[in-house]
């Protein structure tokens, strides 16, 4: 369902380039994000065993979000701090929900990138 309700999910030509954002623990967690027409994933792994808290660089990736697994809306900003579980993952969505049908109360609001 995510990946046909999200262009930036869409294979090759019809889908969006992956851009790794630089995090504080570039061996152990990898992060980047897609987009591709006004709809964004925003993809964070933690590749180790252990617990890792990480900040992240640049802006592209700021924005708010709905997390995939919960439905949550999320504020990433500039100086966001994000902690993850051993092996843990989380996918954040931004899309025009409405072309697809989903309800406003499930939608990402838009945001200040500070």
């Amino acid at each position: 369902m995510l990946k046909r309700a999200n262009r930036a999910l869409q294979n090759g030509q019809w889908g969006g380039r992956m851009h790794q954002v630089v995090n504080s623990a570039p061996q152990k967690v990898f992060s980047f994000f897609r987009e591709k027409d006004g709809d964004q994933v925003f993809v964070i792994l933690n590749l180790s065993g252990d617990p890792q808290t990480v900040t992240f660089s640049g802006r592209h990736h700021c924005g708010g979000y709905r997390d995939f697994t919960d439905h949550r809306r999320v504020q990433i900003t500039a100086d966001a701090q994000m902690t993850l579980e051993p092996w843990a993952w989380r996918v954040l969505t931004r899309n025009d929900m409405a072309a697809h049908g989903v309800p406003s109360s499930l939608r990402a609001e838009p945001c200040e990138i500070r």
